[in-house]
């Protein structure tokens, strides 16, 4: 199928639960507190994208464009991102996970705490 192309689209607070959105086009997007758990994002086109304080607990992130996103608050608790590319360490700074999250080599997250 056509890969959605949403780029510099606003999706604040938005529930993409469990939705398939492969080599969606979303570089610029604001996708802040959206509810991506579970979402397969492989290859998607996520560069300069706002996904503060986005929940992504056991998201597919594989080949996932994550340049200059803000993951500033989100939650990859269980994500797969050891394939993401442009990811960088202060990136993951800001962000959260766990002992499931993969990322790519020599990378780490902190640990959520039980709020987020």
């Amino acid at each position: 199928g056509t890969a959605l192309q949403a780029d510099s689209a606003t999706f604040g607070g938005c529930n993409f639960g469990g939705a398939r959105l492969d080599r969606a086009i979303l570089s610029k997007a604001r996708l802040d507190t959206c509810n991506l758990g579970g979402v397969d994002l492989s290859g998607a086109d996520l560069s300069d994208t706002n996904l503060e304080g986005a929940t992504l607990v056991g998201a597919y992130l594989g080949g996932a464009r994550l340049s200059g996103a803000d993951l500033t608050g989100a939650n990859f608790s269980g994500a797969e991102m050891a394939d993401s590319v442009g990811l960088t360490q202060t990136q993951l700074n800001t962000a959260c996970g766990d002992t499931t999250t993969t990322l790519p080599a020599g990378m780490t997250i902190p640990a959520c705490s039980n709020n987020q």
